[in-house]
């Protein structure tokens, strides 16, 4: 039989970040707030408790397993979503666009590869070569272009707000800018 310890371990290892709706006021970027919760009638050890930290100074992030009985809050696994985007049938995929790139991975995810850190300081350095504009209006979504693009940034404008109102679980409408490894 398995331990409740090797339980809580085997769900922390399926975690990954979401990005949720745009906080009511800006905070500072790695404010953390911590919540208690049990997963799967497992209870998760006080070092694992769930927790929701502030991202681009106006995002909530939390951090998601998801099971049959839905989604359940757990501590932050940036690997398992890095692992995701290498995944050889459904990992990420870039969509070149007429003055923007969309970006596709999972259908649920999409907005939180900002996270990852190493897609904007080398994968997609060579398309964003003078910074890099992004725009997230739906989880599901996340397209991007370079910072000097006047017409890609009004792309980048137009599509959050011709999408955002239809968007699966509708985030913002900001544009978000990448500066010294922040947004």
């Amino acid at each position: 039989a398995t331990s409740k310890a090797d339980q809580a371990r085997a769900l922390i290892a399926r975690a990954v970040p979401q990005v949720k709706n745009a906080l009511p006021q800006p905070m500072t970027n790695g404010d953390i707030l911590t919540v208690a919760r049990e997963v799967e009638g497992v209870k998760i050890p006080q070092d694992d408790l769930p927790i929701v930290r502030v991202a681009c100074k106006s995002l909530a992030v939390t951090y998601v397993v998801e099971s049959s009985k839905g989604v359940s809050y757990i501590n932050p696994k940036l690997a398992n979503l890095v692992r995701l985007t290498k995944n050889e049938q459904k990992g990420l995929a870039v969509l070149p666009q007429e003055d923007f790139f969309g970006v596709m991975l999972d259908g649920k995810s999409e907005a939180s590869l900002l996270l990852i850190d190493t897609l904007w300081d080398s994968e997609f350095k060579s398309d964003t070569r003078n910074g890099v504009v992004v725009a997230i209006p739906g989880r599901n979504m996340l397209a991007f272009c370079d910072q000097r693009s006047t017409a890609g940034i009004a792309a980048l404008r137009e599509l959050t707000h011709r999408v955002a109102p239809a968007a699966s679980k509708v985030l913002t409408k900001q544009l978000f800018f990448r500066v010294d490894r922040d947004w």
